[in-house]
C-alpha cells in the first residue's frame, strides 16, 4: 500500500500533511512516496522519493478533507494521495511531527552551511534573533494598520524594524538572522542592523518571484529552528516550524493581532504550540500570549544551538 504527497502546497504545509502521513503509516502501513523538489536539499528517513505514475491511480482516493469514518477506511485503499494536512486527532498529528523532525537531514554541504552560518555567534556568545518575513499570498507589508483578521496579512517592514530596534536597545550586541521569501537585499532598512543570511543560494524557482527565497529554504528553516528567539510571522507554518517542531522550543515574538504603526506592540507566546492549528489560533487570536518582556535576564538572549544538526544523510 502506498501513499502519495505530491508538491500541491508549501514546503511547510506538506511537512504537516507528512505528519499525517506518518499517523496513517502507523495505523494501516502505508509506505510514504514523496514528489517534493526540496528533496534535493534534504531526505525524510522512512520515506522514499517518487512520483504517483498512471497505472497507481486506479482505485486510488485524493484525501482532502478527512473525518473519522474516512480515516477508518484508509486501511482499505492501497493508493492514496494525500491532499490534505490533518485528519487525525490533533495529538496523533503533535507526535508524528516531532516524528517528521526527528527524521528530517539535510543534505550535508547543507547542514555544513548552517552550522558555519553561526559559528561565529558560538565562538563569541553573542545571542542570535530570527526574524521571519512572511511575503508571497501574505500581502500588506507596506499597510499602516497590521490587522490578523484579515486573511494572509504579512507582517509589516515598520513592526519588524520596529521590534528589531526593541530587542537591540536592550542587547546591543544581538545579531539577527534574516530568512524568508523575498530578498533581504530589497530592504535598505536592515543595514542599520547586525544581520546574518544563509550563503547558500536557493535553486528553486518553481513558485514563481514572490514565493521565491534568497536562501535555499530548507536550509533556511533549519537555520530559524537554529534561533533561541523569533520575530515570527503568525499564522505561518514556516514560522510554526522553526519555532515549535524543529530544534529546540523557540521564544517567540509577534505583533499584537492588531497594531498600528504609529503606536506598535508587540508579544509573546508563553508555551509551545505542537499542534498547527493552535499555533494559528494562538498567533491570530493571542489566547495565550503576555506583552513582550524584553527586561531582566532575558534566558533567550543567547546563541544558537547546533549540535541538533546532523552531518550525515
Amino acid at each position: 500500500m502506498k501513499l502519495f504527497i505530491s508538491d500541491f502546497t508549501g514546503l511547510c504545509n506538506r511537512l504537516e500533511a507528512l505528519a499525517f502521513a506518518y499517523v496513517i503509516r502507523d495505523h494501516f502501513g502505508h509506505q510514504i512516496i514523496l514528489d517534493w523538489p526540496e528533496l534535493d536539499s534534504f531526505r525524510v528517513a522512512g520515506t522514499r522519493r517518487g512520483p504517483m505514475r498512471l497505472w497507481h491511480h486506479p482505485g486510488s482516493i485524493k484525501l482532502r478533507d478527512c473525518d473519522a469514518a474516512t480515516f477508518q477506511s484508509l486501511g482499505r485503499r492501497r493508493t492514496i494521495a494525500l491532499r490534505g494536512l490533518t485528519g487525525a486527532p490533533p495529538a496523533e498529528i503533535a507526535r508524528a511531527a516531532l516524528k517528521v523532525a526527528a527524521d528530517l537531514r539535510l543534505a550535508p554541504p547543507l547542514a555544513r552551511a548552517v552550522r558555519e552560518l553561526f559559528l561565529p555567534a558560538q565562538k563569541t556568545g553573542r545571542n542570535v534573533v530570527g526574524v521571519h518575513f512572511r511575503r508571497g499570498d501574505f500581502q500588506g507589508e507596506e499597510l499602516p494598520v497590521y490587522d490578523t483578521t484579515r486573511k494572509y496579512a504579512a507582517v509589516p517592514d515598520w513592526w519588524f524594524r520596529w521590534a528589531m530596534e526593541q530587542i537591540r536597545a536592550t542587547r546591543p550586541d544581538t545579531l539577527f538572522y534574516i530568512a524568508g521569501t523575498g530578498n533581504p537585499g530589497a530592504l535598505p532598512w536592515l543595514a542599520d542592523f547586525d544581520c546574518l543570511v544563509l550563503r547558500a543560494p536557493s535553486p528553486y524557482t518553481y513558485k514563481g518571484p514572490t514565493h521565491a527565497s534568497a536562501a535555499d529554504p530548507a536550509g533556511e528553516l533549519v537555520a530559524l529552528a537554529c534561533c533561541p528567539a523569533l520575530l515570527a510571522t503568525p499564522g505561518s507554518s514556516f514560522s510554526h516550524w522553526a519555532a515549535n517542531i524543529l530544534g529546540s522550543p523557540s521564544q517567540v515574538f509577534l505583533p499584537a493581532p492588531m497594531t498600528r504603526q504609529e503606536a506598535p506592540e508587540m508579544i509573546q507566546l508563553n508555551h509551545r504550540c505542537t499542534v498547527y492549528a493552535e499555533w494559528v489560533a494562538a498567533t491570530r487570536t493571542a489566547p495565550v500570549i503576555l506583552p513582550a518582556k524584553l527586561d531582566g535576564g532575558l534566558p533567550w538572549a543567547q546563541p544558537p544551538g547546533t549540535d541538533w544538526i546532523s552531518l550525515e544523510n
